[in-house]
């Protein structure tokens, strides 16, 4: 009886060793398993993060530079890969009149071979989607939109979300500055080539110079245009209704960067038969006060021709010839020097201006008395006829 305890005390001795290697050996068995699902679930935790794929967006536009579409890939655990097309979208004018070709050629060569960086800048919690901006030389030029498609979690504690890039926006990170014309209404301004539309128009004013000339005529107003942000510098042009690039003047605000250009009416070389024609007319109305010309006691008929019909110059002469003449000392050797016709302005086809100066000499017995003459004069056309219109 004794013997037969020993030999199962004994076998029981034996056992024990292989029942522990046993238990150690499964215990080993599932912490590898434990370990390797642990490591996976690390690696997945790893590619899924956002960074994997902004990595690959990153590269693909150094690159390949800005294209309508940017090809980026992603692992989900080191191994298998999946492509996608991500559309671009180009933000960079905020107007018509700037090409944005031509930032999005020179953002390319900048984005060759260079480092991009980027950094969370908002998250929609109602749709989960983030947006990333990127950077390239401390200068923002894109917003990149990821989008989560689901997640799972690992471990308890490893939430691992599947992100995938839905959009990318290429914009301009700069200040932008306004630009305000002033021009004559029937003039013709454009911005890097392209015409102002009417639409652009913001005032609209008549020269208070020309009141007087509106009254046989048509004269165009004074228009201001404006055109908002610009990021390069603008040529702007200005034409007359005959095709003629004209002067402009232009001021920079210091503070904000805008520029206000203006135009004038055009003031081409004037034409000599047109200068000696209103030089004459001028100097006729001129001898007119001084009873220089015949029948100038009687009637203004003598200068009847030089104004409009009605015109209140003709008015005044009258009141001048009936209250005011006969105070005129008889003189003689009346004549004129230092003539000059200047500051030739075409408002329209039938209205101009231009400076006339001249001295009138006159012999008063052994007196020389001089009249000078240094005034603007506005000039219509009717029926084919310059007439004066005002005088300043």
């Amino acid at each position: 009886m004794s013997r037969d305890r020993k030999i199962r005390k004994t076998e029981n001795k034996s056992r024990m060793p292989r029942i522990y290697l046993i238990y150690l050996g499964i215990l080993v068995f599932a912490m590898l398993i434990l370990l390797m699902y642990a490591r996976k679930s690390l690696i997945l935790y790893e590619y899924s993060q956002p960074d994997r794929i902004l990595e690959s967006i990153s590269a693909s536009l150094s690159r390949n530079g800005i294209t309508n579409y940017v090809i980026a890939e992603k692992s989900t655990d080191g191994e298998d890969k999946i492509s996608y097309e991500i559309p671009v979208t180009v933000s960079v004018s905020c107007n018509d009149y700037e090409e944005v070709k031509d930032y999005v050629t020179e953002l390319g060569s900048r984005l060759a071979g260079s480092e991009i960086t980027y950094y969370k800048t908002t998250e929609d919690f109602s749709s989960g989607k983030v947006t990333y901006s990127a950077y390239i030389d401390d200068s923002r030029f894109a917003d990149i939109v990821l989008r989560p498609n689901g997640s799972r979690t690992r471990l308890k504690f490893l939430t691992i979300v599947d992100w995938s890039p839905e959009s990318i926006i290429i914009f301009r990170d700069a200040d932008t500055y306004d630009i305000e014309i002033t021009m004559p209404e029937n003039c013709t301004a454009s911005v890097n080539g392209k015409e102002i539309g009417a639409d652009h128009i913001t005032s609209s004013e008549p020269v208070e110079a020309l009141s007087y000339c509106s009254e046989y005529t048509e004269i165009p107003d004074v228009v201001t245009v404006a055109l908002y942000g610009f990021y390069d510098p603008a040529e702007v042009v200005v034409t007359d209704d005959s095709g003629n690039v004209l002067d402009l003047s232009e001021a920079c605000d210091e503070a904000t960067g805008d520029m206000e250009y203006k135009c004038d009416f055009p003031s081409p070389e004037m034409p000599s038969d047109l200068k000696e024609q209103v030089l004459e007319m001028s100097e006729k109305y001129s001898l007119f006060f001084t009873r220089d010309l015949p029948g100038a006691t009687a009637s203004i008929d003598p200068i009847s021709d030089l104004f409009p019909e009605g015109s209140d110059y003709l008015v005044l002469a009258e009141t001048y010839r009936r209250q005011d003449m006969e105070i005129i000392v008889a003189h003689t050797g009346t004549e004129f020097t230092d003539e000059e016709v200047t500051d030739y302005t075409v408002y329209t086809d039938k209205c101009f201006s231009c400076r006339i100066a001249f001295t009138k000499t006159m012999q008063m017995g052994n007196k020389t008395v001089t009249d000078n003459t240094d005034s603007v004069y506005y000039f219509v056309n009717i029926d084919g006829e310059w007439k004066i219109a005002d005088i300043e």
